[in-house]
């Protein structure tokens, strides 16, 4: 079966080396591995609070241009950055290891 998984819990290259402790600590919390959906919201939460730690405000236009500012450096989007448009782009992902890999990456969009 083929799928495509942005998030993948177990990811231990160079690029993602923050996912795997991240993991780990979402598991002992929850209960379960991470999904694409709870790894992207805490990303986007630690995001929009380091830009209003930067901007000392809380009016939207200026997060906003806190967002655009610099570039993400957590285990979700690593060095990705935020487009004039609002889209964000990021790294590719790369391989997973270990005991309970049950997916494998074939290539990378």
């Amino acid at each position: 079966m083929i799928l495509v998984e942005p998030v993948y819990w177990d990811l231990r290259k160079k690029k993602r080396p923050l996912l795997p402790a991240w993991s780990r600590r979402f598991f002992a919390n929850f209960g379960q591995d991470p999904t694409l959906s709870s790894a992207g919201a805490y990303s986007a939460v630690c995001n929009i609070s380091m830009a209003f730690k930067a901007v000392k405000t809380d009016g939207r236009r200026r997060i906003e241009a806190g967002l655009k500012s610099f570039r993400s450096r957590d285990m979700f989007a690593r060095n990705g950055k935020i487009r004039a448009d609002g889209r964000m782009l990021h790294a590719s992902t790369g391989s997973c290891q270990g005991a309970w890999r049950v997916q494998g990456t074939s290539g990378t969009i």
